[in-house]
């Protein structure tokens, strides 16, 4: 006796007239429940019996929902009505009080997701190191990145300053050693989920070591090599236009060069990731005209906001300004806030 009112149970819950969705499939059943949503060509429909189902659309003849719900159509609007079903692979929905017929293969989403809004992100990063006693000196490094991505495209604005200040052994004053200024911004454009075109700007001015400004104007194609939950490589190459002006002796120049590039951030735990950026610049004119530029290191996240990190700078000018090295190598170390 309780089998058979188990099964008379189940029975009126699939079958009985209650305002429920329902879904006709193609071999001839028939569900009713509660349709949540579809993405991909699948369609979640959760069933007072059968629980949370996923169905493939391929798979089903009609539907209908007894509430409002909303189409995602394949122009990209969203249309919010009551769905009837009218026949095999079509539905009847309300648009402007006008009843409209619209084929099931029109509809590529059914309550999606609201869209994010699309915000900027990025990170602070600053460097303090202050000595005193006999030796008294202050280094100072702020780094600033921030980017605003969306499916198809991308834009990214960066500045970095540095400044040594040490104490002259001759007058007792500070003095300055070295102070660096950068600005960039860099936009691509996808033109699929992994091949973009790019345009870069960045300037760059060192007047302690006779460089009184730098700027690079570029353009070319890039590719995103890895992008997975724990990695991302890109891949860029271009022509970079270059021009340089000094304070000393130096001759000013202008070039034409190639640019390659990467970009890498890895996560070797859920609180620790390494990152790499990589540019370098030969010029079409002078082999002698190279640029070579790296920022790599560690971040080690203390919460959700603020990381502990550790990084090396390193530039390379194969033609440096009179009185200048070729190398510039800088560890850093300090605090960087994630927003």
């Amino acid at each position: 006796m309780l089998k058979k009112s188990a099964c008379l149970s189940v029975f009126l819950c699939v079958s009985s007239p209650v305002l429920a969705d329902q879904l006709e499939l193609s071999n001839g059943d028939t569900l009713q429940g509660k349709i949540v949503s579809m993405t991909d060509a699948k369609l979640v429909f959760s069933s007072p019996v059968l629980g949370e189902l996923e169905v493939p659309m391929s798979m089903l003849k009609s539907f209908s929902s007894d509430e409002t719900i909303k189409l995602q159509l394949v122009n990209g609007d969203v249309v919010e009505s009551v769905v009837t079903s009218e026949a095999a692979g079509v539905v009847e929905f309300t648009m402007a009080e006008q009843p409209q017929r619209l084929r099931m293969d029109q509809i590529v989403g059914i309550n999606p997701a609201p869209i994010k809004p699309v915000q900027w992100q990025g990170k602070l990063f600053a460097g303090v190191n202050v000595e005193t006693g006999n030796t008294k000196a202050q280094n100072v490094d702020i780094d600033v990145k921030t980017t605003r991505e969306t499916a198809r495209d991308r834009v990214i604005l960066d500045m970095r300053y540095e400044e040594d200040r040490s104490e002259d052994s001759t007058t007792g004053d500070l003095a300055t050693s070295k102070r660096y200024y950068a600005l960039g911004g860099h936009y691509d454009h996808f033109t699929t989920d992994d091949i973009y075109i790019y345009a870069d700007a960045r300037t760059e001015k060192e007047a302690t070591a006779n460089l009184d400004q730098r700027i690079k104007l570029g353009t070319g194609a890039g590719y995103r090599w890895i992008e997975t939950t724990n990695t991302r490589f890109e891949l860029e190459g271009g022509l970079s236009w270059v021009s340089e002006q000094f304070t000393n002796s130096t001759p000013d120049e202008e070039y034409t060069a190639l640019r390659a590039a990467t970009r890498l951030a890895h996560s070797l735990r859920s609180d620790l990731d390494v990152f790499n950026d990589a540019e370098w610049l030969v010029s079409l004119e002078s082999s002698d005209d190279q640029l070579f530029s790296m920022d790599t290191g560690l971040a080690y996240q203390l919460n959700g906001h603020i990381s502990l990190e550790a990084k090396l700078h390193y530039d390379w000018d194969k033609s440096p300004p009179a009185g200048n090295g070729e190398e510039d190598v800088r560890y850093v170390f300090g605090l960087s806030w994630g927003f």
